[in-house]
């Protein structure tokens, strides 16, 4: 996913891999944003079940969403204070 010429996402599965996860926190995918509040509430008004509310982590802002599948996924707003 995205442009060949800068960091990309590739996601896949394994032939033995199947059915839910059964432990959704083992592997979590991030992802970073530069506006968690705004992108939580988008989310949410989607219906997206949330695990957990932005969190501030001291330099790191978390949210942890279920996927469809229930497997986690967590955005990740950094504080970049200069």
């Amino acid at each position: 996913m995205g442009d060949p010429n800068t960091p990309t996402v590739a996601l896949g599965t394994h032939s033995e891999v199947n059915g839910k996860a059964s432990d959704p926190a083992r592997h979590i995918v991030g992802f970073e944003t530069d506006d968690i509040k705004s992108d939580c509430a988008r989310l949410k008004s989607a219906g997206v079940e949330f695990i957990e509310e932005p969190n501030d982590s001291g330099d790191v802002l978390v949210a942890t969403i279920k996927d469809p599948e229930g497997n986690y996924i967590q955005l990740l707003q950094f504080n970049r204070a200069m």
